[in-house]
């Protein structure tokens, strides 16, 4: 994939590659005039290094942003395939992980890498099986009250054994607050 953007009224061509060093996440690499880097691990590195190197400004952009993925019709022509795969980066217990989501032939996989080890595969034909999170907003209509013990209704989605960390826990109350 390469996205084109214009940022100080110059070129910026970011490409999505093969990190041949990390085999599980993807490179990144920026090309403006005559400047190119090698591979950066995130298209926010990318843009803004090879920024810095062509206006000597340490100007700071957001990598996603620039690639146009807050636009609905990159994002619709990167779905409309139904292949679909990304990559983000994490903390999987302490580890810097990479977690890899990919739509192929109708099913829906998460893999999680660390140091290109895989350590746990998900995979389901409907990407709401796992956890599914529209039975707390259905038993929440369904209610006589409006009032709903959160941590309670979120923890019965979940497997039994299943410990809601506090990571986990702001963005399940952030996911509702929005919804």
């Amino acid at each position: 994939m390469k996205s084109h953007t214009v940022l100080n009224e110059c070129n910026f061509i970011i490409t999505v590659v093969n990190d041949a060093e990390h085999q599980n996440s993807p490179g990144f690499l920026c090309d403006s005039k005559e400047n190119q880097l090698g591979v950066c691990s995130s298209p926010t590195e990318a843009i803004n290094t090879c920024y810095e190197k062509v206006f000597r400004s340490n100007v700071k952009f957001p990598g996603p942003h620039v690639m146009g993925f807050d636009n609905s019709n990159i994002i619709q022509q990167l779905l409309s395939e139904e292949e679909y795969k990304s990559v983000l980066q994490s903390n999987f217990n302490g580890i810097k992980s990479a977690f890899v989501q990919e739509i192929e032939d109708n099913e829906y996989v998460v893999q999680i890498y660390t140091n290109d080890d895989l350590l746990k595969t998900f995979s389901a034909i409907d990407p709401d099986e796992d956890i599914k999170w529209r039975d707390l907003f259905d038993k929440w209509l369904n209610r006589k009250s409006d009032i709903l013990e959160l941590r309670k209704s979120i923890l019965d989605l979940c497997p039994p054994d299943h410990e809601i960390n506090d990571r986990e826990w702001h963005a399940w109350k952030a996911f509702v607050r929005n919804a």
